[in-house]
């Protein structure tokens, strides 16, 4: 072995040994400092449930409706989006949540970036109805390679399972391919197009190709230690990959891989049980990597051996340790919501075998447990701080062609899917398309009459916000403005108009401490006792040179104007943000939306034609005006 990895095996070996004494004498083990970023995250989970200050987002319900789009059981969720070669203005990736639009409007026409359903792992045990239609307008021939492919990717620790029960084209029932992908919770669906060659004369475009069936998702438990049996040897043929070391994936060159598979040596002399060896690897992961956000790119060894790295080198090395001890373990990405932002982040999810027979696949996350003096509360960890992307992917393989696609999930009705006849599938989609843009286009004539549509900040600039109010408070030097972004959010933000100018005068002085007023007025008060700081956000932003301060900004979250927003124009009118006469518009736009989709209507509002002119009224003619037209002919 090289010289340069000895000391890193004798340290190791060393903390493996002391760790377990720790754990056995109940000592926590030294607690390196990491990085206020986790430590944001891990201090709410960590709190004590008889803490006083409860949460205005304390349910689940409320959790879930303050991120969006999430999928919790039986809640509806509606996804579309396009793949076109030349896409129009009208045909935006959009989710549709329990009333709410969600968009990307930055890059709409992207699909890759539109938003993603999320599911977290408290919404197991339940059944996911879904119904897809694909209209496909080929631009060539279609051939006999010609597919379409549905792939779907479910968070491993439900255990999923598909059930594809039909698919047509058209008014066809065709044949399809269901395969499970290598990892548990990988699907693809295959439905072949060679039925459809262009050249028929009957075939009109586009055809529209119906899946219809469900996702079982069984409930994310977690086991008592004594519940867990270590691998028999072979292992299941399904976890073999996820189970050893691969060169190029987790080490590089052979000086790694022994490395790592001494560490694991090392460990199995500690202990032969194998949710024990996992207990040790997650402590010392924890315990010897500092916090630092990176973008390096680098092997297990090599955080190791610096001693330092952020989510994904703290799950890579804990996959590694996993890996070369023969137990399966993964990396998974998702997000961590911390009741106002959402953060990329990684975590590990290792499998081990339960006295039942089966792998039972769970949460460790070696990142958070660097900021908590209790390290294993973050093993088998189920928290609905997590956020998995759910997957449902339809793709054209062999043909040139433009789609769009629609997905219904959880759809609710009267009578199941299943049980619907397959010609109701289509005028399924379509009444609720229809009745989502009626809805939309009675809300867009009422803002029009009532003379409610907004202002852009930026005529062409893709997601730029729309103005409730806006006024100079320092002459020509700065100003204050009231907007709508494009996340739906409520911004108060005072700024200079110039970056020569600083907020320095005595009328700025005063709006800011009028924004922090409100902030602190808004973080409990009108909330009977619940407090919305994790909804709120006040960030002050400097000149990078000068330090002169140039822009305070009050951002109220989507949920709390959603839900709440009577309580904030309030707020900002008695802390004098707002006038009366501003406040009541912005009521009575709130009205007219129902409390949603402030910004997307705008937008709609925007590219929808005027209202017709208002023809005034003709005059009934009197018995004079009739005689005098009589007269006026004969002339």
């Amino acid at each position: 072995m090289s010289s340069r990895f000895k000391p890193l095996l004798a340290v190791l070996a060393c903390c493996f040994a002391s760790t377990l004494i720790a754990m056995d004498e109940d000592e926590a083990p030294r607690l390196e400092e990491p990085g206020s970023i986790i430590k944001r995250f891990v201090e709410p989970l960590t709190r004590p449930a008889h803490s006083p200050v409860r949460s205005l987002l304390s349910s689940d319900a409320e959790h879930a409706s303050s991120i969006g789009p999430v999928l919790t059981p039986d809640k509806p969720v509606y996804v579309l989006y396009y793949q076109s070669a030349k896409p129009g203005a009208e045909e935006i990736n959009c989710v549709l949540e329990q009333g709410r639009v969600f968009v990307n409007y930055e890059e709409p026409h992207d699909q890759t970036k539109m938003p993603m359903v999320k599911i977290r792992p408290i919404d197991g045990k339940t059944r996911i109805p879904f119904l897809i239609r694909a209209s496909l307008s080929p631009t060539e021939a279609v051939s006999s390679q010609s597919s379409l492919f549905l792939f779907i990717r479910v968070p491993i620790i439900f255990s999923p399972r598909l059930d594809i029960r039909r698919v047509h084209i058209g008014a066809k029932r065709v044949d399809f391919k269901v395969t499970a992908g290598f990892d548990d919770g990988v699907y693809s669906v295959m439905v072949p197009l060679s039925a459809l060659p262009a050249s028929k004369p009957d075939i009109r475009y586009p055809v529209e190709i119906i899946l219809e069936g469900s996702i079982l998702l069984n409930d994310y438990s977690i086991l008592p230690p004594d519940q867990f049996v270590n691998f028999d040897s072979p292992i299941d043929s399904r976890l073999v990959s996820s189970a050893r070391l691969a060169p190029g994936r987790d080490f590089l060159g052979p000086e790694e891989e022994v490395q790592l598979r001494q560490l694991a040596e090392e460990i199995s002399k500690l202990t032969k049980d194998q949710y024990q060896q996992l207990l040790l690897v997650h402590r010392v992961t924890s315990a010897k990597i500092t916090y630092f956000n990176n973008n390096m790119n680098r092997t297990a060894v090599q955080v190791l051996t610096e001693a330092i790295g952020d989510c994904d080198d703290y799950s890579r090395v804990m996959v590694c340790l996993l890996r070369a001890l023969g137990i399966p373990s993964r990396m998974a990405v998702g997000y961590l919501y911390d009741f106002n932002n959402m953060g990329a982040h990684g975590w590990v999810e290792a499998a081990l075998n339960s006295r039942s027979g089966k792998p039972h696949w769970f949460i460790c996350d070696p990142t958070l447990a660097s900021a908590s003096q209790d390290r294993d509360y973050f093993v088998q960890f189920r928290n609905r701080i997590y956020l998995y992307p759910l997957r449902m992917d339809v793709k054209i393989q062999n043909l040139a062609a433009d789609y769009r696609v629609e997905t219904l999930l959880n759809w609710a009705g009267k009578d199941k899917l299943e049980k619907l006849p397959a010609a109701s599938l289509p005028a399924l989609v379509n009444s609720f398309n229809e009745s989502l843009h009626l809805s939309f286009a009675q809300t867009i004539s009422q803002m029009q009459q009532q003379n409610l549509a907004l202002r852009r900040q930026f005529l062409f600039t893709p997601g730029a916000s729309y103005i409730l109010a806006d006024r100079p408070i320092s002459g020509e030097n700065s100003h204050m403005a009231l907007s709508i972004d494009s996340d739906e959010r409520m911004v108060a933000e005072l700024a200079v108009n110039d970056d020569d100018y600083g907020l320095d005068s005595p009328e700025d002085q005063q709006v800011v401490s009028l924004l922090k007023d409100a902030y602190q007025h808004l973080k409990q008060e009108p909330f009977q006792g619940s407090e919305a700081r994790f909804c709120l956000e006040l960030a002050y932003f400097r000149d990078r040179f000068s330090d002169r301060l140039q822009r305070v900004r009050l951002r109220v979250s989507r949920y709390l104007v959603e839900q709440h927003l009577k309580a904030i124009v309030e707020s900002f009118q008695k802390s004098g943000l707002l006038t009366e006469a501003e406040a009541t518009r912005i009521a009575s736009l709130h009205q007219v939306c129902a409390g949603k989709n402030l910004y997307y209507l705008q937008e709609l509002a925007r590219l929808a034609p005027p209202p017709p002119a208002q023809v005034p009224a003709t005059p009934e003619p009197t018995e004079n005006s009739g005689k005098t037209g009589q007269i006026s002919e004969k002339r």
